[in-house]
C-alpha cells in the first residue's frame, strides 16, 4: 500500500518543478551544411490544448478521485513556442548552416524565410507528455519547402519516463523531438538550393 501512495504522490506532484530553459537542449553533432545566405524565422501560434485526466487518492478505506484539468504554465503556451524558435535559432547558429539567423524581420531577397506554424499543441496531464503538431514552411530557394510534422515528447522515452516526467521534463522533450525533426529538413533544403 504504501507504495502505491507513493506513487499517487509523485504522479500528482509531477507538475510542480522549477521551469527550465530551452536554451539547456541541443542536437549536438557537428556543422554539415553551411549556407552563405543568411536566414528569417517567423513564428505563428496556434491552437493549445490540455488534455483533463483525474487520479485516485486513497483517504483511509476510501479511494477519492480527483480530476486534473488544464493549468496555462504547464502547456505548451505562446511563449513557449517564442522560445523554442529562439532555441532553434541558436541551433541553426551553432551548427552553422547560417552566417545570421534573425527572428521576425522581413527577409530580404537573398535570405532564406522560415515559418513555423504551431497548428495544434496538446498537453496531456497525468503523465506530462506533449504533442506537438508543426507545419514548416521554408523559401528563398529554387522551390518552396511545406511540411508537416507531429512530435510526441515521449516518442524515444522509457516505460517509466512516461509516469514519472514533470511539466518541465515533458516540455523539454518535446522542444528535442521538435528540433529532431525540423534541423535535418532544413540542412537537407539548404543543400539542394546552395
Amino acid at each position: 500500500m504504501k507504495w502505491l501512495l507513493s506513487f499517487v504522490a509523485i504522479v500528482a506532484l509531477s507538475g510542480c518543478a522549477a521551469p527550465m530553459p530551452f536554451n539547456t537542449v541541443s542536437l549536438g553533432g557537428e556543422p554539415t551544411v553551411t549556407s552563405k545566405r543568411d536566414a528569417m524565422l517567423s513564428l505563428v501560434t496556434g491552437a493549445v490544448e490540455t488534455e483533463n485526466g483525474s487520479l485516485l487518492i486513497p483517504v483511509g478505506n476510501v479511494l477519492l478521485p480527483v480530476a486534473t484539468g488544464p493549468n496555462p504554465k504547464f502547456q505548451f503556451n505562446a511563449q513557449d513556442q517564442t522560445e523554442f524558435i529562439s532555441v532553434l535559432c541558436s541551433e541553426l547558429l551553432r551548427l552553422k548552416v547560417f552566417p545570421t539567423v534573425g527572428f521576425g524581420a522581413a527577409p530580404t531577397r537573398e535570405t532564406y524565410k522560415i515559418t513555423v506554424f504551431f497548428t495544434n499543441t496538446r498537453h496531456h496531464t497525468p503523465s506530462q507528455e506533449y504533442t506537438l503538431d508543426v507545419v514548416m514552411d521554408i523559401e528563398g530557394g529554387k522551390t518552396p519547402f511545406k511540411k508537416q510534422y507531429q512530435a510526441y515528447s515521449h516518442e524515444k522515452a522509457a516505460w517509466w519516463d512516461h509516469g514519472f516526467t514533470n511539466a518541465h521534463e515533458g516540455k523539454l522533450l518535446a522542444v528535442r523531438r521538435l528540433l529532431e525533426k525540423l534541423v535535418p529538413d532544413i540542412q537537407a533544403y539548404v543543400d539542394q538550393n546552395a
